[in-house]
């Protein structure tokens, strides 16, 4: 199955964020790409990169990420990535925390984030454990 974000339920941006994709194929620096991207510079061209290395990798699947989520991840953050507001666990759709920069995220689900946080308005002072040692490293 090839991996299209609306299999996933949740928005490009999340999907980047969750990739830990850094930086753009070595193949997309070669001379003469920029004359497909009509000079847009390559550091802005970094989501579609990414994006596109994660359409073509043969080894995940949609489903594989999404019984990843529901093993390690939706427990505190809900089925749908809304938060669980009665364990006063943040939400990960929309969070400025998973649609930034795209190792922020990943560097958060390997090592875990403590302390007062405060996500799309709202104060949370929880402890997120890191995973880094449970999840697979395929």
């Amino acid at each position: 199955m090839r991996i299209r974000p609306s299999h996933l339920n949740i928005s490009h941006s999340a999907l980047l964020a969750g990739s830990g994709c850094l930086r753009a194929p070595r193949e997309l620096h070669k001379p003469g790409f920029m004359s497909y991207s009509r000079g847009i510079p390559v550091k802005s061209m970094r989501p579609l990169f990414c994006y596109l290395s994660l359409l073509f990798a043969g080894h995940l699947h949609a489903q594989d990420g999404g019984q990843l989520y529901a093993t390690y991840c939706s427990a505190c953050h809900g089925p749908d990535g809304k938060g669980v507001p009665a364990a006063n666990s943040p939400p990960l759709s929309d969070s400025p925390w998973i649609m930034g920069p795209p190792d922020r995220a990943t560097k958060i689900l390997l090592h875990g984030l403590e302390g007062p946080v405060e996500i799309l308005g709202k104060p949370y002072n929880l402890t997120m454990p890191p995973q880094g040692a449970v999840l697979p490293d395929d």
